[in-house]
């Protein structure tokens, strides 16, 4: 079966790397490429891996552009899908790696370029660790090194997104009690690795995660878009159109053997169901849904047709771990599980291959044929044809230079805009522009940097930072949200078109 998922993924490869010096997203990516850019602020920062950036170039004077951000991206991926590889391995009791497994779990994790821009993020790296966190608590032996490597995972994880190091750590701890491992040594290999990233960035740039989290955690009080209600609602909605595809397929799987009434009953009530849940679902132009709505519709017809209880005891919590994983990375997020959920796709093809073994061989092999194709629509529409936040990647052929030596390949109405804004920021000797709400990608691209935060998405998220009003002698403005307090009748005004059809008005005195 390898000789035939390795030209879909060799080709998916391809797709990446063409794409991987053209276009750039204004919004999310912006602050992706900021977060590793060691000369922006991240005060209070919730999302703190900038350190880590920060610290290399100390040691090394490293600084990482757009290219080089996706790359680190694409090789990610591929060391996530060996530590996938490695998790099939110990939970099948395998004496070996298979390249069938590691081919398609590299096809289905490039499945999260679907959605969001293709730079290194904080959701592709807790995808990756999350793999490796899987990895080696699959491990049937417990030795302390083992403690120190997820110790040092929930280290990682703690300064990637605090929320998913809470729940992998408690879900640690959980494994930890089930397996009757609980002890001083797990502990203390979950502890120590922790204590000494944030002794060595306290010593080298003095600054720490904790401080950062305490200070953040204060001032997302004040967030709108980041209420504690909001964000089990986006997961709440999530789960729940989930449980309206799931159950009628379920039912149907469970009544397969006894009746053949029943079964088409439900399922046809679970089409339905999947098709109008996808409809009312659809709020922008993307469709990734769709599959996590057709896999849901699979996992519970079968599920209900083969019961978790054929699994063997030691793949049961391996098979609960995976179908949960989604959930547990999402939690924290401010954007809807359905269109997030893309990135998480990878998790539940493993667990539905659970089940694989009592398939018959060629349903398999079409399962992951099957597979390995959707997750190459995915790249082609997610990185070419409908990237995040731009035009066609094909549109994407002038250069823009940036940085020290950087340069990346933009479309002409990006290179229209930035020349514009370019000469009238560099009139000001101040290297630290305001601009609101949700560019910062814009000042990347100019060399500027954002004070205070790599970013603002909303009026109370910059209120947080600037309680006393916004001060300065140029503002580039997104009218999203409303404009901030300050004397800006004084100011000059310059309205331009942005890329995506909306507006960006600069402000300047």
């Amino acid at each position: 079966m390898s000789r035939f998922i390795l030209p879909i993924v060799f080709f998916s490869l391809a797709i990446i790397i063409a794409g991987i010096n053209r276009g750039f997203d204004f919004s999310d990516e912006g602050l992706y490429v900021f977060l590793t850019d060691p000369y922006q602020a991240n005060e209070g920062g919730i999302f703190n891996y900038d350190l880590f950036f920060k610290l290399i170039y100390r040691f090394t004077g490293w600084e990482f552009g757009i290219i080089g951000l996706r790359i680190i991206r694409l090789f990610s991926y591929l060391a996530g899908a060996w530590a996938l590889s490695i998790f099939w391995k110990n939970t099948n009791s395998e004496k070996a790696i298979s390249l069938e497994i590691y081919l398609l779990a590299v096809s289905v994790l490039f499945s999260g370029y679907a959605f969001l821009p293709s730079s290194l993020s904080y959701n592709s790296i807790s995808v990756v660790l999350a793999c490796f966190w899987l990895a080696v608590i699959s491990k049937k032996e417990s030795t302390w090194t083992n403690y120190l490597t997820l110790g040092l995972i929930l280290g990682f994880t703690f300064y990637v997104k605090i929320t998913t190091c809470l729940v992998l750590g408690s879900l640690t701890l959980g494994v930890s009690f089930y397996k009757r491992e609980f002890g001083w040594k797990l502990v203390s290999g979950l502890i120590i690795p922790f204590i000494v990233m944030e002794f060595i960035f306290f010593i080298f740039l003095r600054e720490t995660g904790v401080f950062r989290i305490l200070v953040g955690l204060d001032l997302m009080k004040s967030r709108n878009d980041y209420a504690y209600f909001l964000l089990v609602k986006y997961l709440a909605v999530g789960v729940f159109w989930l449980i309206l595809v799931f159950l009628p397929f379920w039912l149907a799987g469970f009544y397969h053997r006894k009746s053949r009434l029943k079964p088409i009953f439900f399922g046809l009530l679970g089409i339905l169901s999947l098709i109008s849940i996808f409809t009312d679902t659809t709020i922008t132009d993307e469709r990734n849904h769709a599959v996590l709505l057709v896999t849901t519709g699979v996992i519970g017809f079968v599920t209900g047709k083969y019961g978790i209880r054929n699994l063997t005891s030691t793949g049961q919590m391996p098979f609960f771990l995976l179908i949960g994983m989604p959930f547990f990375l999402f939690f924290g997020s401010n954007v809807y599980w359905l269109r997030l959920g893309i990135h998480y796709w990878v998790f539940w093809i493993f667990g539905l291959m659970m089940f694989f073994s009592q398939f018959p061989r060629r349903i398999q092999n079409g399962l992951k044929l099957g597979i390995a194709f959707v997750s190459l629509i995915l790249v082609i529409n997610g990185i070419w044809v409908s990237p995040f936040g731009q035009e066609p990647l094909w549109k994407a052929d002038l250069i823009w230079e940036y940085g020290s030596g950087k340069s990346i390949l933009l479309t002409q109405k990006q290179v229209d805009l930035l020349r514009d804004l370019k000469k009238i920021t560099d009139s000001y000797s101040n290297n630290e522009v305001v601009a609101i709400y949700g560019i910062p990608g814009i000042l990347y691209l100019l060399d500027k940097n954002s004070p205070k935060s790599p970013g603002y998405w909303s009026r109370s998220h910059l209120d947080s930072y600037f309680p006393e009003g916004v001060k300065g002698d140029i503002i580039l403005y997104s009218a999203s949200d409303s404009v901030p307090r300050g004397e800006w009748d004084t100011f000059k005004k310059q309205k331009y078109g942005m890329p995506n059809g909306e507006e960006i008005q600069v402000l300047w005195r």
